[in-house]
């Protein structure tokens, strides 16, 4: 059965060229340079390692030119790869900015890494670099770093163990200090009592000798003339009507030049402009705060369009479909609508805000004028006033005259008394005051007493207990007893994570050890005993016969090239057996010719066997023609 690639405007082909493989055999493709072969080979590597998840895969494909512009005809729009084998079909469509708008939905990334043979692959760099860390191999091929994204998650999750734990230590140590707080609340609370207690026994004694002091000089006064009396009563009251009058008087000649000067203060024509100026600003302010809005609009709703898109194609992350180049996520396109959100309804509050400004501005004038013609009524009323009260005053003082010279002889008689009662009273009067203002203060402060110890204790009964993720209340020992359980338990799953990883990495290199003798037996490779990875470090070491170590940048490039053959084999064999396809340069193995004779009837024999398409890539002895696939 055939596989059909099919290639439109990809890299240096405009159009559409069409190429068909063997399977079970080796088809070399052949072309004079810049033919179009890599074009060829990296179009099929890409829909073969679609879809690629992993950061390091992904660099890996950049370096291998598979994620790059350049893999697009520069006068075309979009780039297409279409194949089709084994009754299934696989596209992959890159768009004119680099970015994949269709992805094969069979394809396996590490293909990047075992499904090929040629001068970009990552095996091939390093040793000609002559870096032996092939840690890569366990990790990306045999997913064990799986193990260490579990890892991550567990660390993430001791991390936050430890966060509350330390919380929740602070929590009980500041209780401590709380309820010390509240004891010396309490303390004083006794004091306070106490202290009022006392006090207004005190002042119950004193009361009374007060009121017998007061019987004692009421009968006195009783023993006397009940005329006297009267007539001292009426004396007294007409005093306080003069009083009244001259107090209320001073009062409306006080009134009166107050009003007299709101009036003078109020500025109608300087009111007037300042009207039209501030509500000229206001109005300026608006208009600027209506076009900030409507450009903040302008990107929620692009913000919102292109969240819309990823959550239609079902990706939580994708390329941004406004710009088409960089990645992004749902979330932060949700968190970016969301801040455009608070910053408009800010901008429409300062907007309510100014026009609530504005109409107070428009109103401010009719205000003032109806001051003017409230403060003119004001006036009238003191007027007639100032007059009722002079004409009261002067009856009142004439009758006061009159009772004065009647009562002038019993006055003289009774003032003794009276001088006496009126100190008595007064004396009363700022003893009561004083005493009602100390025990007013001793009563404020034990409310204010009685207030913090009622907060020290609802701050104790809230510090007592922690709440879980779960909404439930539990005590603050038994929370931190449950996160030291807890922690145990993640670091004995870490540790499981730990082990797994190690086993499956030191499963995955010893089948890959096993499998590079094995490859380098059936090649006839005896120039070295031993190629292997080595479990604990990860290091690709390299023996010849003796079992002397050979350093890889000491070696030579044929071997760097040879060993790079049997590697990137039996990656293919042990890592990638479903993928029936392997990708072979010729130049690889071109460096020997009768090497080159084994290599490609060992890769006949391995195609023949497995069902495999392979393609060697060949550079054609005559000069120009179109690319050919012939089968070995």
């Amino acid at each position: 059965m055939s596989a059909q690639l099919k290639l439109e405007n990809v890299g240096g082909f405009k159009g559409i060229r069409s190429f068909e493989f063997g399977r079970g055999v080796v088809n070399e493709v052949e072309a004079p340079n810049a033919m179009g072969k890599t074009t060829l080979t990296r179009g099929l590597a890409g829909v073969l390692s679609m879809p690629i998840t992993h950061d390091e895969t992904i660099n890996e494909a950049r370096n291998q030119g598979l994620l790059r512009e350049s893999l697009k005809n520069i006068y075309a729009k979009d780039a297409r790869v279409r194949l089709q084998y084994n009754g299934q079909v696989e596209e992959w469509i890159m768009r004119s900015d680099g970015s994949i708008s269709k992805i094969p939905s069979h394809g396996d990334e590490r293909f990047i890494w075992a499904g090929m043979l040629t001068q970009e692959t990552r095996s091939i760099r390093q040793l000609v670099e002559g870096n032996p860390d092939f840690s890569w191999v366990p990790r990306r091929l045999s997913y064990a770093d799986r193990y260490a994204t579990c890892k991550e998650v567990v660390n993430t999750r001791l991390s936050e163990m430890e966060s509350t734990a330390t919380a929740i230590l602070r929590r009980q140590e500041g209780l401590t200090e709380e309820n010390k707080k509240l004891q010396e609340r309490k303390n004083e609370k006794i004091k306070l009592e106490k202290s009022r207690d006392e006090f207004a026994k005190q002042l119950d004694e004193k009361k009374r000798q007060h009121i017998e002091r007061m019987k004692d000089l009421d009968r006195q006064l009783d023993s006397k003339s009940q005329k006297l009396i009267e007539y001292q009563a009426g004396i007294e009251k007409s005093k306080k009507e003069i009083k009244h009058f001259k107090a209320r008087l001073e009062s409306n000649v006080k009134n009166m030049l107050e009003i007299e000067q709101q009036i003078q203060e109020i500025d109608l024509e300087k009111i007037r402009k300042e009207v039209v100026q501030n509500v000229s600003q206001i109005d300026k302010e608006i208009a600027k705060l209506r076009l900030q809005m409507g450009v903040l609009n302008g990107k929620r709703t692009t913000f919102s369009d292109a969240k819309n898109i990823l959550v239609q194609r079902g990706e939580r992350e994708g390329i941004c479909p406004v710009c088409e180049i960089s990645t992004i996520t749902v979330n932060f396109l949700e968190e970016k609508v969301s801040e455009l959100e608070l910053e408009i309804k800010k901008i429409e509050k300062n907007i309510l805000a100014l026009s609530s400004e504005r109409t107070r501005w428009l109103q401010k004038e009719a205000t003032e004028r109806q001051r003017i013609d409230k403060y003119n009524n004001i006036k009238l009323n003191l007027t007639n006033e100032r007059r009722d009260l002079t004409s009261k005053q002067s009856r009142e003082e004439r009758t006061l005259k009159g009772l004065e010279q009647t009562l002038e002889g019993l006055k003289r008689n009774q003032i003794t008394l009276t001088e006496e009662r009126t100190r008595l009273e007064r004396e009363t009067e700022d003893w009561e005051k004083e005493s009602h203002e100390a025990l007013k203060k001793i009563e404020m402060e034990l409310g204010r007493t009685n207030k913090a110890i009622a907060e020290e204790m609802r701050k104790i009964q809230g510090d007592s207990f922690w709440e879980e993720e779960d909404g439930t209340r539990t005590s603050l020992m038994s929370a931190q007893e449950r996160r030291k359980k807890y922690k145990s338990r993640l670091i004995e799953i870490r540790e499981y994570f730990d082990q797994r990883q190690h086993e499956h990495e030191v499963q995955a290199i010893a089948t890959f050890n096993n499998n590079v003798k094995k490859v380098m037996t059936e090649l006839g490779f005896t120039e070295f005993d031993q190629i292997a990875l080595d479990k604990d470090d990860k290091q690709l070491k390299v023996f010849r016969p003796g079992f002397v170590r050979q350093p890889l940048e000491s070696l030579s490039t044929s071997e760097k090239y040879s060993i790079a053959v049997v590697l990137q084999i039996t990656l293919k064999k042990t890592y990638l057996p479903d993928i029936p396809f392997f990708i072979v340069d010729e130049v690889v193995v071109n460096y020997d010719n009768e090497r080159k004779e084994r290599i490609l009837d060992y890769l006949s024999q391995m195609a023949k066997e497995e069902n495999l398409y392979v393609i060697v890539t060949k550079l054609a002895e005559k000069v120009g023609g179109e690319i050919q696939v012939k089968r070995r």
